[in-house]
C-alpha cells in the first residue's frame, strides 16, 4: 500500500524457465523487485498487504456455452490467456455478441443445437490460434528488434485474422464459422 495513492497491484510475469522458486515467497517476491531500479525505488515505502502467486495462469473451460440448456461463460470466466497481450476484451466482445444473437434466436423459436456448438467450436479455435501467437512472446521482450518484428506479425495476424472477420459479423453467420473452422490447421 503506498502512503499517498492507495492501494496498487505489483506482478511479476516472468517465462517459466526464468522463473525462480524463491520468487514465490513474500521475501523473495520483494528482493526480485528491489532489483530493479524503479520497482525497487516504488516499494520503498510500501506496505505489502496481501500476496499470492500462480505458476500457470492461462486456462479454458471445455466448452463455453450451450444455448438449449441455456448456460454461458463470457470473459475470464471462461478462459484467460496472457497478461501482457491481455486479449480478454477481444473474448468479451465475441462471445457477448455471439450469446446476444443466440437469445434472440432462441426468443424467436429457432433450434440452436447446431449454432451452439460452431460457436463454442470458434471460440475454441480464437483460444488456440491466440495461445500459439504468445507462444514464446516473453522471450523476445529483450530484443527491439526481435520484439519489433514479433509485434508486427501479431498485428497483422490479429487484424487479418480476427478483428476484420468480428466486423463483418462472420462470428454470427454459420457459413462463415464453417469456412473458420475448416481453416483451422491453416491457422
Amino acid at each position: 500500500r503506498l502512503e499517498r495513492d492507495g492501494d496498487v497491484l505489483v506482478v511479476i510475469v516472468q517465462e517459466r524457465e526464468k522463473w525462480q522458486p524463491s520468487q514465490g515467497t513474500k521475501e523473495g517476491f520483494l528482493s526480485f523487485m528491489r532489483q530493479h531500479k524503479a520497482c525497487g525505488q516504488m516499494l520503498e515505502k510500501a506496505e505489502l498487504v496481501d500476496f499470492g502467486m500462480y505458476s500457470q495462469l492461462a486456462y479454458r473451460t471445455k466448452r463455453f456455452w450451450d444455448a438449449n440448456a441455456r448456460w454461458a461463460t463470457i470473459g475470464d470466466a471462461g478462459a484467460f490467456h496472457d497478461p501482457f497481450y491481455s486479449p480478454g476484451s477481444d473474448f468479451i466482445s465475441l462471445e457477448v455478441d455471439c450469446l446476444v444473437d443466440m437469445v434472440i434466436r432462441s426468443y424467436a423459436g429457432e433450434d440452436l443445437t447446431e449454432r451452439s456448438q460452431l460457436t463454442n467450436d470458434f471460440v475454441q479455435l480464437r483460444y488456440e490460434a491466440a495461445l500459439l501467437l504468445y507462444a514464446g512472446l516473453y522471450s523476445t521482450f529483450g530484443s527491439y528488434e526481435l520484439y519489433r518484428e514479433k509485434c508486427l506479425f501479431d498485428c497483422a495476424n490479429y487484424y487479418n485474422l480476427w478483428v476484420d472477420s468480428w466486423m463483418k459479423d462472420e462470428h454470427l453467420d454459420l457459413r462463415a464459422l464453417r469456412y473458420h473452422l475448416r481453416r483451422k490447421d491453416y491457422v
